[in-house]
């Protein structure tokens, strides 16, 4: 999203047990009037490669029993696949690798939160259709050199900031913080860690979770909700490691 000018307020307060019933009531009070008529940046733009924007639906809290059957809430959104995905978070492990990348690409696309959609949709300009082929600094601003994806022609915007909210590909080569010599050690997969079941790369006690681990587990491990599986099994692998016996010197020379 690109902007004009923008600012950003957060107010932090403490508030005693027996004064946050009347501080809830003030917040319900002037929140809302507070969000009609702040006006943040002067001017926002978002720009979208695809020919449309794509948005989460609201799920309604009442559903019949077929519908909860038929397509359960998870974590992970709704769902069979979902749902399964959440309640067997190992099982994609053992899939080969190509069908699990597959899954991990095409289940849950990018898309906009419903209750952001309000908040978008009439209220901020959207260019489909439209990639940044190039960026630089100009007078103190950011030149976008913008392109039709159907070919049209390009064109230039100025705006003073950039949020970029195209995703991320995993690229181990691309961290810095690791030692070159050790990224060149760890075995991979198209730019991602290959991981075994605990999380483990190639690299004795070296692990990744979270989207790294997302080629090796599947799209789970793109959100958040894949953040307790991973964080019990990298534990008790280490716990295992921490109460496993001393090797004997016999066993050592061996």
């Amino acid at each position: 999203m690109a902007s004009a000018q923008s600012a950003y307020l957060e107010i932090t307060l403490r508030i005693d047990a027996q004064d946050r019933a009347a501080a809830a009531s003030v917040y319900t009070k002037y929140k809302q009037p507070f969000l009609s008529t702040i006006t943040g940046a002067n001017s926002k733009q978002l720009l979208v490669r695809e020919d449309k924007v794509l948005w989460h639906t609201r799920v309604s809290s009442s559903r019949s029993r077929w519908q909860q059957v038929r397509k359960p809430i998870s974590g992970l959104g709704v769902g069979p696949k979902a749902w399964a995905l959440v309640n067997y978070p190992g099982a994609l492990h053992s899939l080969p690798d190509q069908w699990r990348v597959w899954l991990t690409r095409n289940h849950l696309p990018p898309e906009g939160a419903w209750w952001l959609r309000k908040r978008v949709e009439d209220r901020v300009p959207i260019h489909l259709r439209t990639k940044v082929i190039d960026a630089r600094v100009s007078g103190g601003q950011v030149a976008l050199q913008l392109s039709d994806t159907l070919g049209t022609g390009n064109r230039e915007l100025k705006v003073d900031h950039v949020i970029s909210g195209s995703g991320y590909d995993i690229d181990l080569q691309r961290l810095p913080f690791l030692d070159q010599k050790l990224r060149n050690e760890v075995r991979c997969f198209m730019g991602s860690p290959s991981l075994d079941a605990s999380f483990g790369s190639s690299v004795p006690e070296l692990y990744f979770v979270g989207p790294s681990s997302a080629k090796s587990f599947g799209p789970l491990f793109r959100f958040v909700v894949g953040a307790d599986y991973a964080a019990r099994t990298v534990s008790a692998r280490l716990a295992s490691q921490l109460s496993a016996p001393a090797p004997s010197k016999a066993s050592i020379a061996a």
